[in-house]
């Protein structure tokens, strides 16, 4: 390539800007470059300029290496100003820039999408659940009902039979207190007939 003012042939050239229909991964790619940028601007005359120190005229080679680092130290300053300046425009093009807030709205309403999804997907689970629990309490409750009405069906069985054998036993001793009452002193010989 060519060498104007470059760190020499590196193709290096920046993505383009691109316009409204760059597709987005391009768009992110152009702002990472200049990120991530890194001067190739050297700052030593113009900071040898502002401190008015010239190297050649120094008594010294002390003082020559004092004003070298004096030098130094002001193009490091005058760089790092550069990089902030960058910094600020890139961040406020990134701002402004109309495909990175439509980017920046999609992904806010993909989000919003996403939290509805789970609140809906939360809700429709504890609607299931409540329902399970609701229908498990009312086998239970059906269980327990059923138990009663054959506990009752039982006794009332039960209490009918009990009641069955009583005139059974009411009409055998009739049927031998009238069968006795012929043959004399019913009761006694009732009795002695049981007892025998």
């Amino acid at each position: 390539g060519n060498n104007k003012g470059g760190k020499g042939d590196e193709d290096d050239s920046p993505p383009s800007l691109g316009d409204d229909s760059t597709p987005i991964d391009q768009v992110h790619a152009f702002y990472d470059y200049w990120t991530h940028f890194d001067s190739w601007r050297d700052f030593t005359l113009k900071a040898s300029e502002s401190t008015d120190h010239d190297i050649d005229m120094a008594d010294s080679r002390d003082e020559q290496r004092w004003m070298k680092k004096e030098i130094d130290r002001k193009a490091k300053a005058l760089k790092r100003e550069e990089v902030a300046r960058l910094a600020l425009l890139v961040e406020r093009a990134m701002t402004a820039d109309p495909r990175l807030k439509r980017e920046r709205e999609r992904e806010k309403e993909e989000k919003k999408r996403l939290a509805e999804e789970r609140e809906r997907k939360r809700i429709e689970k504890e609607r299931k659940e409540a329902e399970e629990k609701a229908r498990k309490e009312k086998e239970e409750a059906d269980r327990i009902e059923r138990e009663k009405q054959e506990k009752a069906a039982a006794k009332a069985k039960k209490d009918q039979e009990k009641k069955q054998l009583r005139k059974a036993k009411q009409l055998l001793w009739k049927l031998a207190v009238a069968e006795h009452a012929k043959a004399g002193s019913a009761e006694e010989k009732v009795w002695k007939d049981i007892e025998a």
